[in-house]
Order: structure tokens, then sequence, then C-alpha cells
């Protein structure tokens, strides 16, 4: 999580940085006028800056998935940039419209401006940005009350996962059209600074990660085709068991990486953790959770036969180390990225002391069996927590079982919250913070 706070840190610093020094802001004269200016112009600036690199980050091909330790934190720094943006786009709005509410209120006297101009003719690249700079700030506006719409949707639990993938697609178009609004409104003297620059290059990023999701080729470089080969249904934990025969090239995955399964091209790709090792059949399998309206109808749409697309793998959660003792703590579907790892282990000699920890809210028979076989097969302790008849898992339980933290590394996949307060006693009882080992599968 390190990474991705410098990194947020580093984007809003140097963005404020750039601008302080093209602006000499600081040596604005303390007056409300000329501060509202700047305020306005800076703000602007960093609010174009934050949102470009976040739609970069949203382009899935573009960076190697160690790039701030996995897909799953770029996705959280996206969104800490989108806020970041959001904050700084309201900033700019209200210092632009609350000065003239209160004009028109006569609390604020508004200065006299002159209309004569300095005397200057303007060149002809000034005259075209100055031609359109009416338009400009009309759409710039707009797209303003558009972005609030988008980012109170994208918020939202509530909304589904499609909903929420074709939000994300419209923001893309508001984005563009707050380029356009930035190039048109920014000084033409500011491009040849630092932050000119910077920012032109931040801008053509974005424009580009902006069209690629707009064209719908996002992650189209790591997509594989297949075919369902088997599906097996857990009533009782509302889990579905689905196997793919790709026939198309597929680079491999290791234990614990996941991937985006696109079942309906109208739906479009959902991601789902990878269950089975990688292997010289072809086969890839996926353990979905019925959560949300449409994983909820694959049970009844989905058949043996029918054409998937594969794209991936994504994650560092690659449940391995050097050291001789592990703990694994799963939390309902959670279980899913020890099922490769398990079927990994089976095959390899001189595995570590694991230990599974496997709360879960409701047991299928069928499924207990098959995590009891796995462990079974690969050495590994496994305690097998029913939340339904007991309260659930507690971090005393667990160092009631394995109590040396200092010679343990801890793997965990479940609700963040549970995994927080797992992480906080582990540390407290002398693990390293580096040996908590905990992905952000969330996606929204």
């Amino acid at each position: 999580m390190k990474s991705i706070h410098y990194a947020l840190i580093a984007i809003l610093t140097t963005s404020l940085a750039l601008w302080l020094g093209t602006e000499h802001a600081l040596s604005t004269p303390l007056h409300f006028w000329p501060l509202r200016k700047t305020i306005i112009y800076g703000s602007g600036i960093i609010a174009i800056i934050a949102m470009s690199f976040g739609t970069l980050l949203a382009i899935r091909q573009f960076f190697s998935d160690s790039f701030l330790d996995g897909l799953d934190k770029r996705y959280k720094l996206h969104k800490w940039l989108g806020i970041a943006g959001f904050v700084a786009a309201v900033t700019h709005w209200l210092f632009i419209k609350a000065p003239k509410w209160l004009v028109d209120l006569d609390i604020l006297i508004k200065p006299i401006k002159n209309k004569h101009g300095n005397g200057e003719s303007l060149s002809w690249l000034a005259n075209f940005f100055d031609y359109q700079r009416h338009f400009a700030k009309d759409i710039g506006e707009w797209a303003f009350y558009a972005l609030i719409i988008l980012v109170l949707l994208m918020l939202s639990k509530k909304i589904t996962y499609k909903l929420a993938r074709q939000s994300h697609k419209l923001m893309t178009v508001v984005y563009l059209v707050l380029v356009y609004h930035s190039v048109v409104l920014m000084k033409i003297a500011d491009w040849v600074t630092p932050m000119g620059i910077f920012l032109m290059l931040v801008l053509v990023a974005g424009s580009v990660s902006a069209l690629i999701s707009l064209f719908g080729k996002v992650g189209s470089a790591k997509q594989a085709h297949g075919q369902i080969s088997t599906l097996q249904h857990y009533t009782d934990n509302k889990v579905l068991a689905v196997t793919i025969q790709l026939t198309t090239p597929w680079s491999g995955h290791d234990a614990g990486q996941y991937a985006f399964v696109t079942f309906d091209k109208k739906e479009g790709p959902h991601p789902f953790s990878i269950t089975s090792s990688w292997g010289d059949s072809g086969d890839i399998s996926f353990n979905i959770k019925q959560i949300g309206d449409y994983v909820n109808t694959l049970p009844s749409s989905l058949a043996v036969g029918d054409d998937v697309i594969v794209e991936g793998p994504y994650g560092n959660f690659n449940i391995d180390s050097d050291k001789q003792q592990h703990i694994w703590i799963a939390g309902g579907i959670g279980i899913a990225p020890f099922l490769s790892r398990l079927d990994s282990l089976a095959n390899q000699e001189n595995t570590p002391d694991i230990t599974l920890f496997y709360t879960t809210r409701m047991p299928d028979d069928a499924f207990i069996k098959q995590v009891n076989n796995r462990c079974e097969r690969a050495g590994v302790t496994v305690h097998i927590i029913n939340t339904k008849q007991r309260s659930g898992l507690t971090a005393a339980e667990i160092a009631a079982v394995v109590n040396n933290f200092s010679t343990t590394d801890v793997w965990f996949c479940g609700p963040a919250k549970f995994g927080n307060i797992l992480k906080s006693h582990f540390v407290k009882a002398g693990l390293s913070r580096h040996d908590f080992h905990q992905e952000l599968f969330d996606m929204r």
C-alpha cells in the first residue's frame, strides 16, 4: 500500500510545485480578486493532471503487473486520483461561481476590467484559442456537472457492475471535453515552461488512454479465447465452478492471480480469481460467487460449449515465499486464489508448513469436501470455521495454533475490514508489515 501512497503524493506535490513555480503563486498580492484568479488557474491544472493520471492507470495493458505492486493497487490509486481530481474541480468551479453570486448580492465589488487591452496584436495561435474561449468555458462547465453525476454513481456500491463500467466509459468522454477546456484556456506562454511541458505529456497520455477505453480496446493484448468445458454449481454456498478450455495462446499464470472473464460481450468483462494451476491441458478454472444481478444469472445462463474471452493474468498475490511457516486466511469466496496454490503444492516436494483457516457463512458439503481433499493432497492443515454455527475467526485463535510470527508469512483474502483487524493484531505480536499479504480485490 505504501507504493500507491507515495505515488499519489508524488503526483499531487509535483503538480502543485510546478504550478506554484510557474505562476509565482506565493508572491500573488494578498487581495481577493488576484488570489481568486490564481486559485482558479491552479486548481484547474491540478484537477486535469490528476484525472489524466487516473485515466492512464485505468488502461490495463500499459504497465507490467509489478507496477505499483499489481493491478489492484493501480485501481486503488486510480480511485484516489479520481477523488483528488474531483475535489480540485469543485474548488475550481466554486472560485469561479461563488464570487459572482456574492457580487450579485452586493457583498463583493467586482473590479473594473480594462476593455481596451494592452495594445499588443495576438499571434495566429493566440487568436485561434481566444476565439474558442467562450465555448471552452461553457462546455467545461457542463462537463463539470456531468462529472458530479458520474462520480456520485461510481462511488455508490448499490449500482450494478455493468452500470459502473458504462459510467467509467462516459467519464472518458467527460475527460476529453475537459482536456479541450484546459488546452484552450491555458496561457500560451505557459506551454514552454516545465509545467506546460509536463501537462502536455500527461494530457497526451491521458487522451490516448481515453480513446483506447472508448473503442473497447482495454486489455485486448492480453486476451485469450476459449469454450466452457465443465460447470458445477455449489448451491449451498452459491458458488459456480467454471472450467474453460482455452483455444488461443495463454501466457500462463501463477497461483493467486485473477483474470477478467467475458461470458457476454454486452455485459463486458468481470474479474474472478483463478482456482486452477497452469498446465499443458489448456484448462483454466474459476469459482464465481453469486453476488450481484448479473452473476446471479450465470448458473442458469451458462452452458458447456459457450464461447468465453479470458483476459490476464493479473495480480501479485502469488502465495509463495522462502519462509518455512505460512498462515493462509480465506473469508468466503476468498478461498479461490488458495485453491490454485493447493494444486501446485500437490506436485511439489519439501513444501513449507502451511495452516489454512477458511471461514464461511454458507458451507456446501461438496465444496468443503473438495477443499479438504486438495489440502490433504498438498499437505496443508486446514481449519473450517462455519460462522453460521459460531462466532467468526479471531486473531487470538490463529495465534493459539501458530504463535511464532517472526518466521511466518500471512496470506489473507477476504473482507478488507477483517483483514485490517488481523493485520493490526499480528503486527503487534511481532509480524513484519511486509509479511502480511493482502490483495485489494475491490474493483469498484
